[in-house]
């Protein structure tokens, strides 16, 4: 399972990345990448099922928890949502909110990034880019 720094990329809108809004520190939207580290993210192990990670943004600390059905940054780890990465195939990966569940997905729109119910599509698909701490 995937441990340690990494760019989030979707597979549906190849150019976009996931991004924490450096206006509000809470918006999880995608962006076209930049490198900067509000679109840098720590995946680590949170318990002994190695599928399941805390995720959290290098530039801020924040966790990704979920607030309205959405993906959020959130204070603190109590906060957090323990997500499942689950492999999808050709360097891709689902990230649930359990297993099975619904996924986080880039919309159409190819900036705002919601819940919902796992259909295989590629907006649901992840490609964990590494990067250096």
């Amino acid at each position: 399972m995937p441990e340690g720094r990494f760019i989030i990329s979707n597979l549906g809108h190849s150019d976009k990345v996931l991004d924490l809004s450096q206006g509000d520190n809470t918006t999880i939207q995608g962006l076209v990448g930049s490198g900067g580290g509000n679109q840098k993210w720590d995946l680590k192990q949170s318990s002994s099922n190695y599928q399941i990670h805390l995720i959290t943004n290098v530039s801020t600390g924040r966790y990704v928890g979920i607030k309205d059905g959405k993906p959020v940054g959130v204070e603190s780890a109590e906060a957090a949502v323990n997500w499942v990465l689950q492999f999808a195939g050709n360097a891709t990966w689902y990230i649930y909110v359990a297993d099975p569940g619904p996924v986080v997905e880039l919309k159409e729109d190819g900036m705002t990034v919601d819940i919902a119910s796992w259909n295989s599509a590629a907006p649901q698909k992840w490609i964990l880019n590494p990067v250096s701490a």
